[in-house]
């Protein structure tokens, strides 16, 4: 995972690509945030990287305001925001059901973030 992380820093950092990678026992959600085209590009490098297995895009729109620009790409363990009491966060993210309602809390997780990083 850290190979696949420093990775992530080098190459977003170079595109101007900022997010979070969120995780819990071996699934991974990743919030990527920039231009759309280099976005795009950074999805398809995931998805063509063999160390991924089953990756799927659960939500692709613009926004006006990043949530993590601060980061090109920080990771945190999803059991480190659980135990802050953060909405949301009781979930198994292999349901992307469930990884679906957890990007619905990112502002508060950002804002949690920004304070305790």
């Amino acid at each position: 995972m850290l190979d696949l992380l420093h990775d992530a820093r080098d190459y977003n950092a170079a595109d101007g690509i900022t997010g979070l990678l969120l995780y819990r026992e071996g699934c991974f959600l990743q919030i990527l945030e920039g231009k759309p085209d280099l976005v795009e590009d950074v999805s398809q490098r995931i998805a063509r990287d063999l160390r991924h297995h089953e990756v799927e895009v659960l939500l692709d729109q613009e926004v006006d305001t990043r949530l993590f620009p601060q980061w090109s790409m920080e990771a945190v363990e999803l059991e480190r925001l659980q135990k802050a009491g953060l909405p949301g966060l009781s979930m198994d993210l292999a349901d992307s059901r469930n990884a679906a309602q957890l990007v619905a809390h990112l502002p508060q997780i950002a804002a949690w973030l920004g304070e305790h990083q």
